[in-house]
């Protein structure tokens, strides 16, 4: 709102000599004075603008301005002025034939007379509605929610901007108007008859403004009356959405717990399974280092035994045609076939044990290499389930991190909601606004000193708190026979509720404030320097102090 806006609004803005009540008051008031102005703007047009007779005011013109000039009279200026130059008129026996005219042109004066009068009134009766009853009390205080949103405090923070908008082009489209009604009837009141049949008009114009201003006036009136119970209303749901997270929470937590000990499982079935891969990639590995192995002794023997072979050929052709027929060459080259055909044996044999070995070993190996391509299998599956479950886990702890975060934001929501009804509710808002107004940003607080201060005193009086109430100050003065009363109440509460000493002098200090009608803390003070309690007193001045600050 413009700073020209604001003056406008404001003009003859006074702060109310009498402190407010509470907030229903102050909306109390606000409305009747809307209904004042209703009944104000209707009693003044079934009086005035209904049934009018007297637009045709040429023959009361030329009237007027013959009797002014018969008379001397000066030019009027203002209603007031016109109708004391009528009433001479009435009295002067020279006019008696024209007293009708006289009488209509009273009937102009007067109407203009009570115009001008009620204008002041509605318009001075609205500013106060707005600007001492309305404005400065009905809030949203909506700071308090220190930028979070929440629907009805959002809602009734832009209808209240709203309705000043539409109050302030309500005042702004009066001054308009009344502009144009004094410019209408200056600079005599003689212009105000030559201009008769626009001033009617404007007259019922103006009022049909002030209806404007009925709307956003009751309609600001009966929302506030209702926001406590909207604020409330979203407390509830709140907590209830708070309850709501809170059980899934806990299911969302046991799921988790549930994926961590799956992770854990899944992650030592994958480590297992990998070292059982590993152990049979490496026997693999020995069957096959020792199927090489083996194909190379073969390889060694069947070179050996080839040559074992053309040896022993050899050795055969040169028995069957030697030349010489000398016993000790048969005998050497027999010996010689007989060595060979022996080792052929051996070679031989040996082969076939190692093409045998050679053909285990490859069975071995087909065995285990479909055990690795299982257990490959088997691990690739694993680790995918150890995936889908981490992914599980993680999804689950991202669900849980969301709920957590918003549970923490439904609680500061409902902290402010519970700190604005808590200053919408409480007696003191009004006073406090009263006379320190209200910046928004500025939180109020509202702290009882007397609950402070009887604390501290009931937990330094102790078992003396019969002694400290039967001097306390009473106002009126209340009967000793009355204080024992109250004594034996209060130690008859102690039985029923096991309560303990500092209780029931805390319970003395309250029936105190509550049976006397001037209770104060320095009355307090007094009294218990008076039973020689001065720590305590000292203690409870310093709230006094704080609380004076």
């Amino acid at each position: 709102m413009s700073p020209e806006t604001m003056d406008l609004v404001k003009a003859d803005l006074k702060k109310p000599s009498k402190e407010p009540v509470s907030l229903e008051s102050e909306r109390r008031k606000g409305m009747i004075l809307v209904h004042y102005v209703e009944r104000d703007t209707k009693v003044f047009r079934n009086k005035w603008l209904r049934n009018i007779t007297d637009t045709n005011i040429e023959p009361l013109m030329e009237f007027a301005d013959y009797a002014r000039t018969k008379l001397s009279f000066k030019k009027p200026k203002t209603p007031v002025q016109f109708l004391n130059q009528l009433e001479l008129m009435m009295s002067d026996p020279d006019l008696v034939e024209q007293r009708y005219e006289i009488s209509l042109l009273m009937v102009i004066g007067q109407r203009a007379k009570s115009f001008e009068e009620t204008f002041r009134i509605c318009l001075d009766r609205l500013r106060e509605s707005t600007n001492d009853h309305i404005m400065p009390y009905c809030l949203s205080f909506s700071p308090e929610m220190e930028g979070r949103e929440v629907k009805c405090v959002h809602e009734y923070e832009n209808n209240i901007n709203r309705w000043l908008q539409e109050i302030e082009e309500v005042f702004e489209e009066i001054e308009k108007t009344k502009k144009e009604y004094e410019l209408l009837g200056s600079p005599s009141f003689c212009e105000h008859i030559q201009n008769y049949s626009k001033i009617l008009f404007i007259m019922d114009s103006i009022f049909d403004v002030f209806a404007k201003m009925h709307e956003p006036i009751k309609s600001w009136v009966v929302a506030d009356e209702a926001y406590s119970s909207r604020v409330q209303f979203e407390l509830n749901s709140i907590l209830r959405r708070k309850m709501v997270i809170a059980d899934a929470l806990k299911r969302h937590n046991s799921r988790v717990e549930d994926a961590k000990h799956k992770l854990i499982r899944s992650n030592f079935d994958t480590k297992k399974m990998h070292e059982k891969l590993q152990d049979v990639l490496t026997e693999r590995r020995f069957c096959r280092k020792i199927e090489l192995s083996s194909r190379d002794d073969i390889e060694i023997i069947e070179v050996d035994l080839e040559l074992k072979k053309k040896e022993l050929d050899d050795v055969t052709n040169r028995l069957l045609h030697r030349k010489v027929n000398s016993q000790s060459i048969y005998d050497s080259l027999t010996a010689r076939m007989s060595f060979l055909q022996e080792d052929i044996f051996k070679l031989e044999n040996q082969a076939r044990k190692h093409k045998q070995k050679l053909l285990g070993m490859k069975k071995d190996r087909y065995r285990v290499q479909k055990e690795v391509h299982r257990l490959k299998n088997e691990y690739e599956s694993c680790q995918k389930d150890s995936a889908r479950v981490h992914d599980f886990a993680d999804t689950q702890s991202r669900s849980t991190k969301d709920l957590i975060e918003e549970q923490q934001d439904l609680t500061s929501k409902a902290k402010s909601l519970r700190r604005i009804r808590q200053i919408k509710l409480h007696p003191d808002t009004v006073k406090d606004i009263y006379l320190h107004g209200y910046t928004p940003g500025r939180k109020l607080s509202f702290s009882d000193p007397f609950k402070k201060a009887f604390t501290v005193a009931a937990e330094g009086v102790g078992g003396d708190w019969m002694r400290l109430y039967k001097r306390l100050p009473f106002v009126p003065s209340r009967p000793s026979e009355d204080r024992s009363q109250d004594v034996e109440d209060i130690n008859l509460a102690r039985r029923s509720l096991d309560a303990g000493i500092e209780h029931l002098a805390f319970a003395s200090l309250k029936t105190w404030q509550h049976h006397s009608k001037v209770v104060s803390l320095n009355s307090l003070v007094k009294t218990l320097r008076r039973i020689k309690k001065f720590d305590t007193a000292n203690r409870v001045e310093k709230i006094v102090a704080r609380s004076i600050k």
